[in-house]
């Protein structure tokens, strides 16, 4: 028995970490569909081809171009699953596509626990992919998009591979599988989302600074910075770059231009543009960071929940310095776990000045966090494998409090916001009937009902939809 789990020990933690997303979904949990969600499901399940579904950012994104149309493929098969669902009387509003995303991320969060840190106890490793398949499943994520998903499993990927990179004493060599792993995570995750464009821009001028410290003499004699490491940091910088490229001629030219001959239209790059002093926005990126990191520990909202998630993240900081002190590179993990928190707040800074909406209360502890969530939960990993016994201790509770915080989220023991603070509360609370309506046809429809959830019924029963 102890040898089958040791031989499939990644696998059975990760569906462990599973089990706070599928266990609702066992018990009868069917989802709820939120108005982007109607929207979506008649979209895409109409009789247009698919190509002119996906190349539409006029309905995918209600004419705010960002060059995602990768995601919307997958949009666009999870919402004719559900279609066909539907059809034949097993109604539920999930992202398949998603689901596979929390899999892999949570996947690669223990084979990084396993390849990297092998001496790191397997039920410690566990903590840090329960704390982010129970924070995923509290956030309130039926189908909606899988970009966000999509990004935190490359961005997880990203960090997995780096950290097999640098972990490597060999001679740098290109074929390695890590390798290929930055090059593909820092091409793709940008057509998958802005969030991830943001990412791998972060990353490039990173990476670049890493390389240009290392060809400085004097910082290169004193933290042993070979050739070796000026290859790897050049390899990285050359990858965050073609990501940028290749995301760039994407989005600016080749999309517009199938966009125009599929549908007849340019796309319009106003959301594009970021407002001046985007950047600088830290009244907006500060509190989506620190709120997030502060939700994660304590299941109800409260005024200074913003000096607990910074708390949080002093007291890891501290451990991550204190962990390295007296070693050969005593700076490499804190500097990284805290130039990871200042490219989370560059990204909430960047993206609140654009959409203030995600400060509101029920959209902030939502879906965007995911990605800066899937890389503090990879960075908790590394903390348990590299911290003494009483750090270690203090990490395990924290991780044990954003679990049980979770849990209590999810299983509602507190309320879940009510229609006061929750733009989406009246679809939570008619979900069930909703669901029946779609099952059996020959229901009547009874009011009241929200009135998009009434159209998509109409839509499914052959009515005439929007």
């Amino acid at each position: 028995m102890l040898a089958f789990f040791k031989k499939y020990r990644v696998l059975l933690i990760t569906l462990l970490a599973l089990l706070p997303t599928l266990l609702p979904i066992i018990c009868g949990e069917r989802g709820y569909a939120a108005p982007e969600s109607c929207c979506f499901l008649m979209h895409y399940n109409s009789n247009l081809p698919l190509s002119k579904l996906i190349f539409d950012p006029a309905k995918t994104d209600w004419g705010f171009y960002q060059g995602r149309e990768l995601s919307y493929l997958l949009d666009a098969l999870d919402a004719r699953f559900i279609g066909w669902c539907i059809k034949n009387s097993m109604s539920h509003f999930f992202s398949v596509s998603s689901m596979l995303f929390l899999l892999g991320t949570i996947l690669l969060q223990q084979l990084m626990a396993a390849k990297v840190f092998p001496r790191l106890k397997w039920y410690i490793a566990a903590l840090p992919s329960l704390m982010y398949g129970v924070a995923y499943v509290s956030r309130n994520t039926p189908f909606f998009r899988c970009s966000k998903p999509a990004v935190a499993f490359f961005a997880t990927l990203l960090f997995f591979a780096v950290a097999m990179l640098m972990s490597r004493q060999k001679q740098f060599r290109l074929q390695r599988w890590e390798n290929w792993a930055i090059f593909f995570s820092l091409v793709l995750m940008p057509l998958f989302d802005r969030q991830g464009f943001f990412v791998a821009g972060i990353f490039c001028c990173g990476a670049i600074a890493c390389w240009a410290a290392g060809c400085m003499p004097q910082i290169a004699e004193k933290f042993s910075l070979d050739d070796n490491y000026r290859a790897k940091a050049g390899f990285c910088s050359f990858c965050g770059f073609a990501g940028l490229l290749v995301s760039s001629l994407w989005n600016l030219w080749i999309c517009p231009e199938i966009i125009h001959s599929i549908n007849g239209y340019y796309p319009n790059f106003e959301y594009q543009q970021l407002p001046p002093g985007a950047l600088w926005n830290i009244g907006g990126g500060l509190p989506f960071v620190f709120e997030n990191i502060g939700f994660l520990f304590i299941s109800k909202v409260f005024l200074y929940i913003n000096v607990l998630g910074l708390a949080v993240a002093g007291f890891l900081l501290f451990f991550a310095i204190k962990a390295y002190k007296g070693s050969r590179a005593p700076l490499i993990l804190p500097l990284s776990f805290g130039a990871s928190l200042l490219a989370m707040v560059l990204i909430g800074n960047m993206m609140t000045a654009r959409h203030i909406m995600i400060l509101n209360e029920d959209v902030l502890f939502g879906g965007y966090f995911l990605v800066c969530l899937a890389v503090f939960s990879c960075f908790m990993v590394v903390l348990l494998a590299v911290s003494g016994k009483a750090a270690g201790r203090i990490i395990v509770c924290m991780l044990l409090s954003a679990i049980v915080s979770g849990i209590i989220i999810r299983s509602n023991l507190i309320a879940e916001p009510g229609a006061s603070t929750d733009h989406i509360y009246i679809y939570k609370l008619y979900r069930h009937r909703l669901v029946e309506f779609l099952n059996d046809p020959d229901t009547p429809k009874v009011m009241p009902m929200p009135f998009s959830n009434s159209v998509l019924i109409d839509y499914f029963r052959g009515g005439p939809g929007l």
